[in-house]
């Protein structure tokens, strides 16, 4: 309640064997969550088609999936300004 958040939601964007991964939102507003159903289906779907790019890019490089999605991350974070 002291940095303002009121709500909380979380999404299941994928399960498999050998990772998993989910999407945590925040918000200031008390019920902004209510459908997260719709936010589900959209988020689940862009983070399967991003990790299912990831595996390709692995595979055809011979580098570890970790190592290939720490390298996007690192060009993204190093194109904006993080505070």
């Amino acid at each position: 309640m002291a940095a303002g958040i009121q709500a909380q939601g979380g999404i299941r964007l994928f399960d498999s064997e050998k990772s998993n991964g989910a999407l945590n939102l925040y918000a200031e507003k008390a019920g902004a969550f209510e459908n997260l159903d719709s936010l589900g289906e959209l988020f689940s779907h862009h983070a399967a088609v991003a990790f299912a790019f990831l595996m390709r890019v692995s595979s055809t490089s011979n580098t570890k999936l970790r190592s290939v999605a720490e390298q996007v991350v690192g060009e993204h974070n190093s194109k904006i300004r993080i505070d």
